[in-house]
């Protein structure tokens, strides 16, 4: 290892792969000098890990002290600076932006932007994309089938207990898949 001292004190190392300590931090390249990946210590600063491609926005990971501790993915090389996706101290998940929850028993995915999208896509010709909510005592189901239609169930599934289904040509079932464009299923 290489040492580099000031006045009897080390202030960074190299060892023998090529990494370098230094002040808190951990630095390492590629052979081409483009690409580094550095360690950055807590202290009075953000814990971080970021990543840099010369040439290219960097991006970070790491703790926002000054958002309390709120673990934040960042397209830049400061935490808090452009952030993608913030995870906070109550575990609530923000994309585009800070987490907000309805109340404080309330676990929340916030998707913040100008056009903001959650996308359920199944990568096979027979599954569903669906949402399921469920509390102690209903459970409800959201989503398209494999038949290419868009269902809420009163269910965990969406072969059972449809009340409410749009099929692609446009017919609307009440309580149960339409066969006509409103289609209204009644027991009585």
């Amino acid at each position: 290892a290489i040492k580099l001292s000031v006045d009897n004190v080390v202030k960074a190392t190299v060892d023998g792969t090529g990494l370098v300590f230094s002040g808190g931090q951990i630095l390492t390249k590629d052979t081409s000098g483009d690409a580094s990946v550095k360690v950055w210590a807590g202290g009075s600063s953000d814990p971080r890990l970021q990543f840099t491609v010369e040439g290219a926005t960097d991006y970070v990971i790491g703790l926002d002290n000054d958002a309390g501790d709120a673990l934040k993915f960042c397209r830049s090389s400061t935490v808090g600076t452009t952030t993608q996706m913030t995870i906070d101290s109550a575990g609530l998940v923000g994309i585009g932006g800070t987490p907000t929850s309805i109340s404080a028993s309330t676990a929340a995915l916030h998707v913040i932007g100008t056009n903001a999208e959650l996308k359920a896509e199944t990568s096979s010709g027979t599954g569903w994309a669906f949402s399921h909510y469920k509390t102690p005592t209903a459970s409800w189901t959201v989503g398209s089938d494999n038949d290419d239609k868009f269902r809420i169930t009163n269910s965990t599934s969406f072969t059972t207990d449809s009340r409410f289904v749009i099929d692609a040509s446009g017919l609307v079932g009440i309580g149960g898949t339409p066969t006509r464009p409103l289609h209204v299923f009644s027991a009585n």
